[in-house]
């Protein structure tokens, strides 16, 4: 669960949602949002919260294939692409 998952990453930091968002690019209330599930990051935040907070997609709850042709064309709202990578999350 990505949500939760965010949560415990950064608390293991020991960082607050503002720390985070600095760290990714986004305000405190992004974070806010993403932790609280009111929003989903972007594939560009999700590569940029792996890398600052040290998981691969499976410590953010995630799974990610890599892009076909076929996959593009569909294409769910749930998942973000970026760099020829699907997000798609663990739960729904």
């Amino acid at each position: 669960m990505l949500w939760l998952q965010l949560i415990e990453a950064r608390e293991r930091k020991g960082w607050t949602q503002a720390q985070l968002g600095e760290k990714v690019g986004v305000t405190e209330y992004t974070v806010f949002r993403w932790e609280h599930r009111e929003a989903k990051p972007r594939s560009k935040y999700l590569l940029k919260l792996m890398e600052v907070l040290g998981v691969d997609e499976f410590g953010l709850g995630l799974i990610y294939v890599p892009m076909t042709t076929q996959s593009q064309e569909q294409r769910v709202d749930l998942c973000d692409t970026m760099h020829h990578r699907l997000f798609i999350p663990i739960y729904q």
